[in-house]
């Protein structure tokens, strides 16, 4: 429709042309708008209403050659022109002289128009010699009123002024002007639509040509080379449309506006964008009101949209345009350039990566900064090529041994499979002395992470100063089994760091915690560095250690939390070591509130992300934790899967090494092998007692000893193992503590264990682990059997049962299934006349339901969105309307907003 309402313009004119009018009609429009195309069709629509078309094109090359265009269009009347004329003509053009050759032309065309109309037809008239032009202004006053008419094509350009004469030719009053515009969404669609034919309906073509109007821009020209490119019909632009037709026409708009516009889309293609006109004018050499100008013919032609590129694979276009040597060029000043407007550093590391590497002193800065951005939003890669270019930038040979060892920290979070070629790369300068500080450090960790024990140690043995604070307390904590090898004797004698970084902090927080010594500043202290923690591998220094520490320090909930910001933070940010790290954690934490749904989930997605790199200590902490949990659950066959993996002997000088002794040892022990269990539960405890680390809250091997004992029939051993334990504690480790208390109470009395388990259930309570709550009520169920109060037995087992379901611990909930709650399964629902629950009310009914689930207070609060004061009154009547004492005999049945009952 777009295109038809131009030829019917042009058909006005050929009316007038009919009637004897003399006509000059301009088409003007940007490049690919399809000036030439409207010519060539109006030119065949006047032949075919019986005009004499004489056409001919104005090319740039030809400018300067006199006569050029009108030869041609003297050509293209062929045998219409008289012979004699054609002779006379030759030679006047010949010879040069316009009068003559004005004459000839004239009496040549007069003669044609006897005939019918005449119409000349000059494609791109803004590259005319002057000559020509000349002839045909003489043309076109000598014929009025004769059936004459001239249309022309006209592109003003921007490298050259125009010649005045054409200017005053094609901007007369009387000149009849057709521009044309860019398509607009409807138009694209009717190209696509006659492209396809039958193919298509009017909404598919309607909703493909919005793709593809953002993409040409409605220019003509670019949509036709993208339809040319799809044989089998138009097909949706995916990420790179430009295809070689699509390349070759965006070059040609560009060309076809000249030699400047080609140096100001060069300089958008470098700079990304033109919204800052001052630097794109400085980076091309070009007064800024003329790249303004220049900058609105290319969004016009549909090259550009706003500050930009309308779709990258145009820039790509550009940028494979320009010279090798003017790119490198344009990559240096642009730098430079974007380097003192004060733009982002990201933004200039990225022109600096496409050129050689250069030493000049604003650039490591520059790089140093994009990398830190860069790890800020989770692209480590991105920061590793910023700080590999700063490297290859650098003079300074300890300075680019530093970034270097930057660089292999940095790939060690995305490959880590291939990290230990890269650190012993370092390992060289490390020990000669050209990595120091806490570069050389960050070497001795990697290489300890690597379990490149020996090569560690030797790097190690050269570390001086206040660092070896931090190593010692690296060792001690994650590899406690090479402390003895490191002569780390002097470290006491060192005088305190003036300040401590984070990672110091949270080294000294997780020692502190392990030598049971901790304290509320200690915890304080953890919870401060992870606050204030960043990301990459200084991050990995500082949340593991912090985060265990809470753990071991059985704040489980709070360690939770921690472990979901840093999960929500990680994203996708592609970091396995990350990532399984963070997983790894959150299965710890899971397993020991007794999740054990979450602590396989979380494991089996830690383990997946360690698929395609080697053994570490944080791969053996994961196994650990998921066999772990698998044999809690009952699923033995899966922890068997887990534990027929070799491991590298050397994994067991490792802290995690301890996780994977008791974990084993609880494997075999659940499986009758009472002897294979003592044997790993002594083993762990010697380590743990030779290296200083005999702490409850890591592993409480005694309690897996004690349990060993007994299932051997052993009781006096049993309580020896658990006596020693309790003697150790520390007094809040709620957890540890209620552990060790159950096991207590099976060497005593019936009236003896009830209140032991009692104590033990609120310590595990407060703990938060209901895995062990649920076993500990199982006990207490088994007491009240013997007692002969069978009834609440059965409650007390329920609820045990209920609490075990929770945690997916399936072979405790047959176990009490079986044991304890004997009889139909069938439920009968009471009348509300003799509803037990009648008396509570809707927020009491949610309250006592979630007590007896075993809920802590603070948990039912933080769940009803209530504070705790309020969880306490709401059980306090509870207690008095029901009449018992505590939530120990609230029934297992309570539901909330129903009465259901067993």
């Amino acid at each position: 429709m777009e295109r038809a309402r131009l030829i019917n313009r042009l058909n006005d004119v050929m009316e007038e042309m009919s009637a004897g009018k003399n006509v000059v009609v301009v088409i003007n429009g940007s490049p690919g708008m399809g000036k030439s195309t409207l010519l060539r069709d109006f030119s065949e629509r006047a032949a075919d209403e019986g005009a004499m078309v004489v056409g001919g094109i104005a090319l740039r090359g030809e400018q300067k050659i006199p006569y050029s265009v009108l030869g041609k269009l003297l050509d293209s009347m062929g045998p219409a022109l008289p012979p004699t004329l054609r002779s006379d003509l030759e030679s006047a053009t010949t010879r040069q002289s316009f009068i003559h050759v004005a004459r000839v032309t004239f009496q040549a065309v007069n003669r044609l128009t006897e005939f019918g109309p005449v119409m000349v037809a000059v494609d791109d008239v803004q590259f005319i010699d002057i000559e020509s032009l000349r002839c045909l202004q003489y043309l076109e006053q000598g014929l009025r009123g004769r059936p004459f008419g001239i249309v022309f094509t006209w592109e003003q350009q921007l490298d050259q002024e125009p010649l005045a004469m054409l200017e005053d030719f094609v901007y007369r009053s009387d000149v009849r002007r057709v521009q044309i515009d860019s398509l607009s969404p409807g138009g694209v669609a009717e190209m696509i639509a006659e492209h396809a034919g039958t193919t298509m309906d009017e909404h598919e073509a309607t909703d493909l040509a919005r793709v593809y109007h953002q993409v040409s821009g409605g220019n003509p020209m670019l949509v036709s080379a993208m339809l040319a490119e799809a044989p089998n019909g138009p097909y949706p632009v995916g990420d790179d449309p430009a295809g070689p037709r699509f390349r070759e026409a965006i070059r040609m708009c560009v060309r076809r506006l000249g030699p400047l516009a080609v140096r100001v889309a060069d300089g958008i293609a470098v700079l990304r964008d033109s919204s800052n006109m001052l630097v794109l004018s400085r980076l091309i050499d070009m007064h800024i009101t003329v790249t303004r100008r220049v900058v609105g013919k290319l969004t016009a032609a549909g090259v550009l949209d706003g500050n930009g590129f309308r779709h990258e694979a145009v820039r790509t276009v550009i940028l494979e345009n320009i010279p090798a040597d003017e790119a490198v060029k344009l990559r240096y000043r642009a730098a430079q350039l974007l380097h003192e407007e004060g733009v982002p550093s990201s933004v200039v590391a990225d022109q600096l990566l496409e050129v050689d590497p250069f030493p000049q002193d604003w650039v490591l800065p520059i790089l140093r900064s994009a990398a830190e951005s860069a790890l800020a939003g989770n692209d480590t890669r991105r920061a590793v090529e910023y700080l590999r270019f700063a490297a290859e930038c650098c003079a300074d040979q300890r300075q680019r041994y530093s970034l270097k060892t930057q660089v292999a920290a940095l790939y060690w979070l995305i490959e880590p499979a291939s990290s230990g070629s890269r650190l012993l790369s370092l390992k060289a300068p490390a020990l000669t002395g050209m990595i120091t500080g806490d570069d050389k450090v960050r070497v001795a960790e990697l290489l300890l992470w690597n379990l490149r024990f020996d090569d560690a140690l030797e790097v190690i043995d050269r570390i001086d100063g206040p660092a070896r604070r931090f190593v010692r307390l690296v060792l001690s904590t994650g590899y406690p089994g090479l402390l003895q090898h490191a002569d780390l004797s002097a470290v006491d004698e060192l005088p305190a760091p003036a300040t401590y970084s984070p990672a110091l902090q949270a080294a000294e927080s997780l020692a502190t915690v392990l030598a049971q010594n901790a304290d509320e500043h200690t915890i304080a202290q953890a919870e401060q560095v992870l606050q204030n923690a960043g990301r990459g591998p200084d991050a990995v220094r500082v949340v593991e250690p912090a985060i265990l520490a809470l753990i071991y320090s059985d704040l489980l909930d709070t360690a939770a939390n921690w472990c979901e910001r840093f999960a929500a933070e990680l994203g996708g940010s592609g970091e396995p070591v990350w990532a399984s790290l963070i997983s790894g954690l959150n299965a710890l934490v899971a397993l020991r509130t007794g999740q054990l749904g979450a602590a396989v989930k979380h494991g089996e997605t830690a383990l997946a992300l360690m698929a395609d790199h080697s053994w570490s200590a944080n791969a053996v902490l994961v196994l650990a934790t998921l066999a772990e949990a698998h044999t809690s659950a009952g699923d033995h066959d899966a922890a068997a899967r887990l534990f027929a993996r070799p491991i590298l002997p050397e994994l067991l000088q490792t802290r995690a090494g301890l996780h994977y002794l008791y974990a084993r040892g609880r494997h075999h022990l659940a499986g009758g092998r009472t002897p294979a269990a003592l044997a790993d539960f002594m083993a762990c405890g010697e380590r743990m007692t030779a290296w200083n680390l005999d702490s409850a809250a890591l592993a409480p091997w005694r309690v897996g000893a004690a349990d060993a004992w007994m299932a051997s029939g052993d009781r006096d051993r049993a309580g020896e193992f658990i006596t020693g334990q309790l003697d150790l504690l520390n007094p809040d480790l709620f957890r540890a503590r209620g552990m060790t208390m159950r096991r207590m109470a099976v060497l005593q009395t019936a009236d003896e264990r009830l209140a032991t388990l009692q104590g033990a259930l609120q310590m595990l309570q407060i703990g938060n682990d209901r895995y062990e709550s649920a076993h500990v009520l199982a006990d207490m169920s088994e007491i009240y059997q013997q007692l002969g109060d069978k009834a609440y037995a059965r409650t007390v087992a329920r609820r045990a049962q209920r609490i075990a379901k929770s945690c997916n611990a399936e072979e405790l909930c047959q176990k009490l299934l079986t044991a304890y709650v004997p009889g139909t399964k069938q439920q009968r629902r009471r009348t509300p006349k003799d509803d037990y629950f009648a008396t509570l009310s809707d927020s009491e009914r949610r309250v006592a339901s979630l007590a007896a689930l075993g809920y802590s207070n603070r948990e039912i609060a933080e769940k009803l969105y209530v504070t705790v004061s309020t969880v306490e009154q709401h059980l306090t009547r509870v207690y008095r309307k029901l009449s018992i004492r505590n939530r120990e005999e609230l029934p297992m049945h309570v539901e909330a907003g129903t009465a259901e009952i067993a």
